[in-house]
């Protein structure tokens, strides 16, 4: 049972040994093995999950016992719903770890704001003019009544 979004340690097994077949991964992405946060991460996933937490304990415990690439796309036919629970779980977890989203090419390193200088020399070259030439996309109800009068006449 899921208790709080907290998973027990039958569910990640069982979450863990499916999506070691449904992420089976490029080369230049970190194998699900090597993500030693990886049941931490599951763990925040659930928990992100928030609301579903019964149906995802449903889920899991559908899960065929011994996953196959074979038995999760049989799952994956029969009970989508549940099967998209599970996949967006461990997705999620997967995406959530730091080496991941390095092997992705995630920036690294700290982010440097402009100076307000930067910033009033790159308005003042009138990059923005464009953009306020065409006015302010908000338009009221008397701008489309009369835009819709007018053009009925």
């Amino acid at each position: 049972m899921i208790a709080g979004t907290v998973l027990s340690r039958q569910q990640v097994e069982r979450v863990r040994a499916a999506a070691a077949i449904l992420l089976a991964g490029p080369s230049d992405s970190p194998a699900l093995d090597a993500l030693p946060d990886f049941d931490g991460l599951l763990q925040q996933a659930a928990a992100a999950l928030g609301s579903k937490g019964p149906a995802l304990a449903a889920a899991i415990g559908a899960l065929p016992p011994e996953p196959s690439w074979a038995s999760l796309a049989a799952f994956a036919a029969g009970e989508p719903e549940s099967f998209e629970l599970v996949a967006l779980l461990a997705v999620g977890a997967y995406f959530m770890s730091p080496a991941v989203l390095d092997s992705l090419g995630r920036p690294a390193g700290a982010r440097r704001r402009a100076h307000p200088e930067q910033v009033v020399d790159e308005l003042s070259t009138g990059i923005l003019e464009a953009v306020l030439d065409r006015g302010c996309p908000v338009r009221s109800l008397d701008d489309v009544n009369g835009k819709t009068e007018g053009t009925s006449q």
